[in-house]
């Protein structure tokens, strides 16, 4: 593989790492529901990500001045978060 080749694939393998907010525009929802999500799948508590969540590579942080962002794996989560948000439709429909 190519130093070019390299890069590229990197920066795949980055891109791929989505704050709250652009995991709610793809899913059409806010960042809001999708922190609610996470805590309810267990990969959230107390407004960061679990340890669960680091051991499986669905989340990083980067750093942005001094704040962290906390970045998920958006072809890791996404259908998690879609299971779950068709799981709670369900929930609804029943009742």
């Amino acid at each position: 593989m190519t130093e070019v080749e390299k890069q590229a694939q990197q920066w795949i393998d980055e891109s791929q790492y989505l704050k709250m907010r652009d995991l709610g525009v793809r899913l059409g929802v806010t960042s809001h529901v999708i922190g609610r999500l996470l805590t309810e799948i267990g990969l959230r508590e107390n407004d960061k990500p679990t340890d669960k969540a680091y051991k499986e590579g669905l989340v990083r942080i980067e750093r942005c001045g001094e704040w962290p962002q906390f970045r998920w794996n958006e072809r890791r989560i996404v259908p998690w978060l879609r299971s779950h948000m068709e799981q709670q439709e369900q929930v609804h429909k029943a009742e």
